[in-house]
């Protein structure tokens, strides 16, 4: 039995013994689904097979047998079909003291890894800080002073060692939570601080050019705090309300920029629908204006959804500043992935030239810089249609000096486990490392499984 693969605007053509069966790939339901009858489809069939000799329908809604003369060898496109340019394995690491997800985490160069809040079964949410030491296998829990689901979570330092954490959602995922502290990683301690004036969870928040921190946005409407923004000062301990943003939303990117911050993207706050613009939040003057209706200047369509990041913006800034993030864009059937650089002293985002897998094909996750791999960063994606039966991921390597773009081997995660919840880090040695993280379920209830298992993505010599 000879098989080949044709990807053709998200349809699949399999050949079997000559004869062709059509399918198409369904995102709503992530399966594949016969094609229905299409006229322009056939006209592309006919272009790409010039040796078709019939073409007949099935049934409405069934699809069509195409058969051919002879077999065909047609080349895919699919990155999930492409061979592996390096091997991964997967290796079980530590169990956590309890099943969680949507933490956030750092880092850090002595081996250890902090997992702060997020929400465990049944949809409550944690406050705790669970600590994975590698270097002696322990894995401990530390008590914060309030939940913190969805949180606030700025780097205040330039060492990295002292972060604020603030508000986020009470049970079920409701934003209710105003109550701050400060985790000191030195002293291992969580101190509480002034507390916010609106609670929120979901905001973007970062450092301004003068080291206070802006936070931004916010889900839903029990309050002003989609739209109405705080200033903390770490040197009072207090947060003032600010401006108020051009265009409320949820889960921006916050940056640092020249003169303030850059407010990039993000959700509406009640829909979920995606928000295009970027705005400036002039320190000075405590005021937003918008610097761009799009993410790219005169390019619709691309949008961010900083809520899927769960380090602070700071901690994914080159040294100059920089930042560079997946941004991604659905037009016109196509789901585009881009690799975009955010320049603070321009304020400006610019897409480089590295061709990316569809999102539906490979769906990329945030973007890491790995210590020990210099001018490479490295991405975690979701094979498209890979679960609930066990989902399948693959790492993407891109050399930032050549632009050069390496894939591993696709592993198979245990059946029903979700990724996207999950944190996602990179040892100095390359290795990955997921922690947590969900279970496969539609819409809002997958919240209510999350896991206590974590993995190590290791490259193989």
């Amino acid at each position: 039995m000879y098989v080949a693969k044709l990807l053709l605007q998200h349809q699949s053509l399999h050949l079997i013994n000559g004869v062709r069966i059509l399918w198409r790939w369904d995102s709503g339901t992530a399966s594949w689904q016969y094609a229905t009858a299409d006229s322009q489809l056939r006209n592309a069939l006919e272009t790409v097979l010039p040796n078709l000799s019939s073409f007949t329908e099935l049934m409405p809604g069934e699809g069509f047998w195409v058969q051919a003369s002879q077999s065909v060898q047609i080349a895919t496109d699919r990155w999930s079909d492409r061979a592996a340019d390096f091997t991964i394995v997967k290796v079980d690491g530590p169990q956590l003291p309890r099943a969680m997800m949507s933490h956030h985490f750092r880092e850090f160069d002595d081996n250890v890894t902090i997992l702060f809040g997020g929400h465990g079964s049944e949809f409550r949410s944690l406050s705790s800080i669970v600590t994975i030491d590698r270097a002696t296998g322990s894995v401990t829990e530390q008590s914060m002073n309030y939940v913190h689901d969805a949180p606030v979570f700025v780097q205040l330092d330039t060492n990295g060692m002292r972060y604020l954490i603030a508000g986020g959602n009470s049970d079920l995922g409701v934003p209710a939570v105003a109550g701050a502290e400060i985790y000191d990683y030195t002293t291992r301690t969580l101190t509480p601080t002034g507390s916010l004036n609106l609670f929120r969870a979901s905001a973007g928040a970062s450092k301004t050019a003068s080291g206070k921190v802006l936070v931004a946005g916010g889900w839903y409407n029990h309050n002003n705090a989609h739209t109405v923004a705080e200033i903390y000062d770490p040197a009072t301990g207090l947060f003032t309300t600010t401006g108020s943003l051009v265009e409320p939303r949820a889960d921006p990117i916050v940056l640092p920029a020249n003169g303030g911050a850059v407010v990039i993207g993000g959700i509406h706050y009640t829909t979920a629908a995606p928000i295009e613009s970027v705005e400036f939040y002039n320190e000075s003057e405590g005021s937003f204006s918008t610097l761009s209706q799009t993410i790219l200047p005169g390019e619709s369509g691309w949008y961010v959804h900083g809520g899927l990041n769960r380090r602070s913006f700071e901690s994914m800034l080159m040294r100059d500043g920089s930042g560079r993030f997946i941004f991604k864009a659905d037009r016109a059937g196509t789901k585009e992935q881009a690799l975009i650089v955010f320049d603070p002293a321009t304020k400006q985002m610019s897409k480089l030239p590295i061709a990316l897998p569809k999102s539906d094909d490979l769906y990329l996750y945030e973007v890491h810089n790995v210590g020990n791999i210099p001018n490479t960063i490295v991405l975690l994606g979701s094979e498209a249609g890979s679960y609930p039966a066990g989902q399948r991921v693959r790492i993407v390597k891109i050399n930032l000096a050549t632009g050069a773009v390496t894939l591993s081997n696709s592993v198979t995660l245990p059946q029903n486990y979700d990724i996207s919840q999950a944190s996602h880090t990179w040892l100095n040695d390359g290795t990955g490392f997921l922690i947590a993280g969900g279970t496969v379920g539609q819409g809002y209830d997958y919240n209510f499984q999350p896991v206590a298992t974590t993995f190590y993505l290791k490259f193989q010599p």
